[in-house]
């Protein structure tokens, strides 16, 4: 007989199809009456009984569960009022696997104060256990806290999540993100590596003040612009407030 051919493959069912036998020679002068279905892990030994079909049918179905990344071998026989016939070469099917999590993630955009925004490339399709990746589970952790999955819409493949708090997030947290493609087997055994994004906080103290012209009616001075990342939160300054005290009429003040 002709290799059968694969159909479909799934974790819970495999389906494969063949040519009927059409001339009397290849029916061994005598209808068909079966067409039996064998697997084995092994290439030439270990076949067991899959699925069988009445002399008309063309394909079968393996529903037994397939642990996933497993090299199965499939091969079918024909039988008349005489017996089996001589089986067909083997079809070497692999079974869908997890996928792994090789893709990359980047910050979009600047971080507000209640909300970030993440993206991360798509899963390539030679890491995708040979399964379409479904949905990306996005999991965070907080100054290396513990890891929670943030988005549960199952069924969507996005690239991108935003982040977002009824409040203010935490000053000067660090927010760690990974991601862990799923597909029809089931989850990612490992996560992708992480991306740290930084919430902004409150500004560092400023440099000391510059004196400058000093009148019975005007003191003057001025500071430099705090604009270096490290120092202001992560957030350039809006507003500068500036305060005073008279050492001579309150000298207890600080």
């Amino acid at each position: 007989m002709a290799v059968p051919v694969s159909v479909s493959i799934s974790p819970t069912s495999i389906v494969t199809s063949w040519t009927q036998l059409t001339t009397d020679a290849d029916r061994g002068y005598d209808p068909i009456t079966e067409y039996r279905v064998e697997k084995s892990t092994a290439t030439s030994s270990g076949f067991n009984f899959v699925c069988s079909t009445t002399g008309s049918g063309s394909s079968c179905t393996d529903s037994a569960t397939h642990p996933s990344g497993v090299v199965y071998y499939y091969r079918v026989a024909a039988k008349n009022s005489l017996g089996y016939g001589t089986y067909s070469d083997n079809l070497q099917i692999t079974t869908d696997a997890f996928p792994d999590a090789s893709v990359t993630l980047s910050q979009v955009g600047a971080v507000e104060p209640k909300s970030m925004t993440i993206s991360w490339t798509a899963l390539p399709t030679a890491n995708d256990g040979r399964d379409p990746v479904i949905f990306y589970a996005v999991e965070l952790s907080i100054n290396s806290g513990t890891w929670n999955q943030l988005n549960f819409d199952f069924g969507t493949a996005y690239l991108t999540y935003t982040h977002t708090s009824a409040t203010n997030f935490p000053g000067s947290a660090t927010f760690q993100f990974r991601i862990r493609p799923k597909n029809g087997v089931g989850y990612s055994l490992s996560t992708s590596s992480t991306l740290s994004v930084l919430s902004d906080g409150v500004p560092n103290n400023m440099d000391p003040l510059t004196a400058g012209t000093v009148t019975p009616t005007t003191i003057s001075f001025s500071w430099s612009d705090l604009t270096d990342q490290t120092k202001n939160g992560r957030d350039n300054p809006i507003f500068y407030q500036v305060e005073w005290y008279n050492q001579v009429t309150n000298p207890s003040s600080p």
